[in-house]
């Protein structure tokens, strides 16, 4: 996922074991070779997803409690990994992706510290 810029947004993303968690090379140049491998990762965002429908159905699909947005997207992941599935980031797929336009980097701050 890259922002219009041409900077990596992620390439995968983190979970650490504090909770918090991280787009794995965001800001970084996308055509670094560590970004270029298919391998597993914790989650990847909801922006550019694909689960198959059964697993989805399963889970349940996202949680209302992350309604309107953010986090949906890890504890989806995090739910499939407890089905035993796992997450796989796939680098020859490629969106330009502009972060935060159904909200404002502020609001999206907020609902972060109130899932929290």
């Amino acid at each position: 996922m890259i922002w219009p810029n041409g900077q990596l947004q992620e390439a995968g993303s983190i979970i650490w074991n504090d909770g918090s968690a991280l787009g794995y090379g965001r800001g970084d140049d996308p055509l670094k070779p560590e970004y270029s491998y298919l391998r597993e990762v914790d989650y990847c965002s909801g922006a550019c997803l694909l689960v198959r429908t059964d697993l989805f159905k399963k889970i349940d699909g996202f949680d209302e409690r992350y309604i309107p947005a953010y986090y949906e997207d890890s504890d989806l992941c995090l739910g499939i990994q407890n089905l035993g599935y796992k997450i796989v980031y796939q680098p020859d797929v490629t969106i330009y992706h502009h972060e935060f336009t159904s909200s404002s980097k502020e609001l999206a701050k907020k609902y972060m510290i109130t899932i929290n």
